[in-house]
């Protein structure tokens, strides 16, 4: 029977605390009344009786029985209304899960989203400049030079060819500067020869 002491008192362990379930408690003192009040009868029983059947125990043996119907029915009810609470536990559970899911698919398409926007920025990043050079090469190459320095950003292969394309640029424009120099001094030297030779041949 100490047995079933320990059975009892885990079965309380077991319902804990909660306010929540008070009506749980209440019908489990009910069951532990009566199991203990059980116990307490046989072990008079066994005391009385010893190794041989003393008819003393007769009343007691009968209030075992009609104990033993209470703890039946106290036993049944405690049980329905922990099957109840069980339910209503899974349901919590459950209800909390759903819940750690909604966010969790939340913060993933969060997620994706910022990452999408973050590769479409980097994107732009990188076929900006490139477009830029693209088009501004195609302009030189049509003989306009007046096209605008491309802006360096980064120090990266598109950076650098920025910055190359900007050099060239700029050599190019030195070198039709030299040559229209050049062309002007040859200009003016021509017309001095030609002034000198129409000066000899009047004189």
């Amino acid at each position: 029977m100490d047995t079933c002491r320990v059975y009892i008192e885990e079965i309380g362990t077991n319902i804990g605390d909660d306010p929540q379930y008070n009506q749980n408690h209440t019908q489990y003192e009910k069951v532990k009344k009566d199991v203990l009040a059980y116990i307490d009868n046989y072990d008079q029983i066994i005391s009385l009786s010893s190794d041989t059947y003393s008819p003393k125990g007769a009343p007691i043996a009968e209030e075992m029985v009609s104990t033993s119907s209470f703890i039946a029915t106290n036993a049944e009810q405690l049980l329905a209304l922990e099957i109840s609470r069980s339910e209503t536990i899974q349901e919590g559970i459950q209800s909390d899960f759903k819940g750690m899911m909604l966010v969790t698919v939340i913060v993933v398409a969060i997620v994706i989203v910022v990452a999408l926007v973050m590769a479409l920025r980097l994107s732009m990043a990188i076929v900006s400049p490139i477009k830029k050079l693209q088009n501004s090469l195609s302009v030189i190459a049509e003989g306009d030079l007046t096209v605008s320095n491309i802006p360096v950003m980064a120090n990266d292969e598109v950076g650098k060819a920025s910055r190359a394309f900007n050099k060239m640029k700029e050599s190019l424009l030195n070198i039709i500067g030299k040559v229209k120099e050049s062309s002007g001094d040859l200009q003016t030297a021509i017309a001095t020869v030609n002034v000198s030779v129409e000066e000899n041949a009047s004189g």
